[in-house]
């Protein structure tokens, strides 16, 4: 066999060298692609802000949530102490706390099973309580609130136990509750701000206003011309 020539390993490592160089140069170009790709992600997620006055309803959803799969009291320690790392006063922490509905440190109930479905006791009722909400939803008055669940509810339920509700006592479920039951059933909370009129949305001020200008109208009566119903109205 003949012996190599010198300048052959030479080539040799040459050309591995060479295609070092060019691997690394593709690792690098796609590193950078990554990074440009990762920086346009980040820069789509800062641009997007959460309106936190609209949100309430879906924090107090989400701490239902929570609440049925950790210890109550620790999840309020720790919303608490995170809002208070960030310089937010007392009072405002408890103003929060209280919208969504977790002003209250309670025991964890520790052992077993935690917290049992209200609707395991009364599958039947579950199944009416849907069929009410689903009927109110399709009404074209679009007035369907979770506090007209609750009351459906709370009616139902103490027809079925055949006892009488106390003046004092609360829902038999938290509204928080209703709106878990909403969103597993299929409901979304979106906000109609181009809804049409209808009868009972009026507030207060325009509600007078109303009876001010129709009590104008029907004081001057007499000045007015009165337009009958037929075919040659007079």
């Amino acid at each position: 066999m003949p012996k190599l020539l010198r300048r052959r390993p030479h080539s040799r490592n040459a050309q591995i060298s060479l295609r070092r160089s060019r691997l690394l140069d593709k690792a690098f170009d796609h590193s950078n692609e990554s990074s440009t790709e990762s920086d346009e992600e980040e820069m789509k997620m800062n641009e997007y802000s959460f309106d936190m006055s609209r949100n309430f309803n879906d924090i107090s959803d989400i701490f239902e949530i929570c609440e049925s799969n950790c210890s109550y009291k620790f999840i309020n320690v720790l919303l608490y102490m995170s809002l208070r790392h960030f310089k937010i006063a007392w009072r405002d922490c408890d103003s929060f706390m209280k919208e969504i509905d977790a002003f209250q440190f309670c025991t964890d109930n520790r052992g077993g099973k935690r917290i049992e479905k209200f609707y395991e006791g009364f599958p039947e009722l579950e199944l009416e309580a849907k069929l009410f909400a689903i009927e109110r939803s399709l009404n074209k008055s679009a007035d369907f609130i979770v506090w007209d669940l609750a009351n459906f509810v709370d009616q139902k339920y103490y027809e079925l136990t055949n006892t009488t509700k106390d003046k004092n006592a609360n829902f038999v479920q938290s509204i928080q509750l209703y709106h878990l039951d909403l969103r597993h059933w299929g409901f979304r909370f979106d906000s109609n701000s181009e809804r049409p009129y209808f009868k009972g949305h009026e507030r207060p001020e325009i509600i007078t206003h109303c009876e001010t200008l129709i009590k104008y109208f029907l004081e001057k009566k007499d000045h007015f011309y009165t337009i009958s119903n037929d075919e040659n109205p007079l």
